[in-house]
């Protein structure tokens, strides 16, 4: 309800006050000297995917004048699938999928990540199912042709992390830096209010961690700070790097950023080739009650493990869109 009242408040401002807001830049020599003109090849149709804006749903809807006036719609998918034998059996499918739409001024953004891994350790005879989720949906609203006000939220859960449910609600402003035929660049600034709730029983569950305290749920308002770089190397090669930091202002302690890389080799008019390289550090209230028990363990002399803070992905696999 905090989140919400404060949302609220933020609309009412923006809706005062975003008309009269000016926005001076300095002019890169590969930008646009003008705004590209909406040129959508069924522009009579009440849906379309946009073909003839270059990449629109990278972009501020107000880079366009006249506004399109179709639907836009732009939706791409990724899966990966990898196997692994031996004394261990392991199989992991991956996938990713994003919806974007667009009307006028106004885009949702709706993104879906799921990733299941079954493993059998045949020397314990030991199973472990794994099912994590991500599912964020934003709403944005072009204030100028580089300024958009955005609202969201945010449902994670992320074994490796040991978070059961991490809903986040959220409401800042997203600035394009760059926007060139072959660079986007764009920065975000958020206010956030996030709830976690912990795995604590994957700890219970080892005999010599039975006795590790339950960690409560946490709650605390957070800044946001989001930043996305598009480069078209040529045509059928392009690099992605996205950044997310976010740091909870409850215990200022408490932070944790994720930087992500990407190439993207196009086979053919729908389908890439593509691959990934994920860092991911996370230090809250679970991680700390974690390394204080295992430290507490190595002090009295019994044998206690590591609890780590940063992971580490490469993912390769097959992109579709349309």
């Amino acid at each position: 309800m905090k989140f919400i009242a404060k949302a609220y408040v933020w609309s009412i401002i923006i809706l005062l006050f975003g008309g009269r807001y000016s926005y001076s830049q300095t002019v890169f020599a590969s930008d646009f000297a003008e705004k590209p003109k909406a040129v959508v090849a069924d522009d009579r149709s009440w849906i379309s995917n946009g073909k003839g804006l270059k990449r629109w749903w990278l972009k501020n809807a107000k880079k366009y004048d006249p506004l399109p006036n179709p639907l836009l719609y732009h939706f791409e998918g990724t899966y990966s699938y990898s196997e692994q034998g031996g004394n261990i059996d392991a199989k992991t499918h991956k996938g990713k999928i994003g919806l974007t739409l667009r009307k006028n001024l106004f885009t949702s953004i709706t993104k879906y990540k799921i990733k299941s891994r079954d493993t059998n350790v045949h020397l314990t005879e030991k199973h472990i199912q794994v099912k994590d989720q991500f599912l964020r949906q934003g709403f944005h609203f072009a204030m100028t042709d580089k300024i958009s006000a955005i609202v969201g939220f945010s449902k994670e859960k992320n074994t490796a992390k040991y978070m059961k449910d991490r809903a986040t609600s959220y409401g800042g402003f997203k600035f394009t830096i760059l926007d060139s035929p072959k660079f986007d660049l764009t920065l975000g600034t958020f206010y956030a209010d996030s709830k976690i709730a912990f795995m604590s029983n994957e700890i219970q569950k080892k005999k010599i961690y039975a006795d590790f305290p339950t960690v409560d749920d946490y709650e605390s308002d957070s800044v946001d700070f989001h930043q996305r770089l598009h480069w078209k190397i040529t045509d059928t090669i392009s690099f992605s790097e996205g950044a997310n930091y976010v740091k909870f202002l409850e215990d200022s302690k408490y932070y944790f950023w994720k930087l992500n890389f990407g190439l993207n080799f196009k086979l053919s008019k729908n389908f890439s080739f593509v691959t990934s390289y994920t860092i991911y550090y996370d230090y809250n209230k679970f991680v700390e009650s974690v390394q204080d028990y295992l430290d507490q363990l190595r002090a009295s002399g019994k044998s206690a493990g590591n609890m780590e803070t940063t992971d580490t992905e490469l993912s390769i696999g097959i992109k579709f869109q349309f």
